[in-house]
């Protein structure tokens, strides 16, 4: 992905998204953008509410898609690294 789309992703996401989702006590972060899917995290209220799905569908996706024909989707990112996963399996395979 260029580093302009990236950058105008981000912008989008900080301009127009993120002040209605820190009316509501979240926010929104880019993750990432890979194969037409841009990867989003969210923090505050907006982490771990029930409403994710649809704020990701109805508010974030239609704004980025309507704005960046290159983006099939927009999904809610990890925040689980493969680190933290090698570090539980470790610390698991120990207590067998």
């Amino acid at each position: 992905m260029s580093l302009d789309l990236q950058n105008e992703i981000k912008k989008v996401l900080e301009e127009e998204i993120s002040p209605s989702l820190k009316a509501h006590g979240g926010d929104a972060e880019f993750k990432e953008f890979k194969d037409g899917v841009v990867y989003i995290l969210f923090h505050g209220a907006c982490k771990g509410c029930p409403g994710a799905q649809s704020t990701i569908e109805n508010i974030v996706e239609a704004r980025l898609k309507a704005r960046f024909p290159q983006i099939k989707r927009v999904e809610l990112a990890s925040e689980i690294t493969q680190d933290m996963i090698d570090f539980a399996k470790k610390i698991l395979s120990k207590k067998k």
